[in-house]
């Protein structure tokens, strides 16, 4: 039942990023439009010249970014369903998920009922990073979970 256990546990955490990854690839010019809206908006607000010479190179380097962000959602992902090097599924995940919260989810910029969705997608992302960082630790296998360490009295 752990071994079960411990790949639903992995298919749910995996779903995620397998079904955003090839969804990208389906949809790229699209995706790369969006990123390309959200740096720009993010160009908008900053009020730094150095910032926004950052964002504007970022902005040109968007498909290399697409390209990155595509292939760690999509091997991290793997990584962690198959059970496989799992550990550096997770870590592959967590650098994908980090800047893509803080991109994409900047509830600190907005207000009312656009600033209650942002921060819900955000502490979801943080949600999911800890996960992730449990499994970074443990790994996947269903004897080697933290309930061993801490709940065995």
């Amino acid at each position: 039942m752990k071994y079960f256990i411990a790949f639903l546990a992995r298919l749910f955490m995996s779903t995620i990023f397998l079904v955003s990854s090839i969804n990208k690839i389906f949809h790229w010019q699209r995706t790369e439009k969006e990123l390309i809206r959200v740096l720009g908006d993010w160009e908008c607000i900053v009020s730094s010249v150095n910032a926004h010479t950052a964002i504007a190179m970022m902005i040109s380097w968007a498909p290399i970014f697409l390209i990155i962000a595509t292939l760690l959602e999509l091997l991290g992902g793997l990584l962690v369903l198959l059970g496989v090097r799992a550990k550096l599924g997770a870590f592959l995940l967590i650098l994908f998920l980090i800047p893509v919260t803080f991109v994409f989810h900047q509830f600190w910029f907005l207000e009312g009922t656009a600033q209650e969705i942002q921060i819900s997608f955000f502490l979801r992302n943080l949600a999911i990073v800890g996960g992730l960082m449990m499994i970074g630790l443990y790994g996947v296998e269903g004897e080697k979970g933290p309930s061993n360490r801490f709940y065995s009295d």
